[in-house]
């Protein structure tokens, strides 16, 4: 994100509504994970999916 390249393919056939978003963990927020564990997100967090959910979540 920072240099602006895409680090994963995606397919926009795929994806619910207009594409691609990227936004900032909100305060508090869980996901389950592939293991089938909830993790709290770090503030630092980000994720990446499209208007339904998301697919991918980054950890600074």
């Amino acid at each position: 994100l920072e240099l602006g390249q895409p680090t994963h393919p995606y397919d926009l056939d795929h994806l619910a509504g207009s594409g691609l978003r990227v936004r900032a963990a909100r305060p508090g927020e869980t996901i389950v994970t592939l293991d089938g564990e909830a993790r709290r997100l770090g503030e630092r967090s980000v994720g990446s999916g499209d208007d339904r959910r998301d697919c991918l979540i980054c950890d600074a």
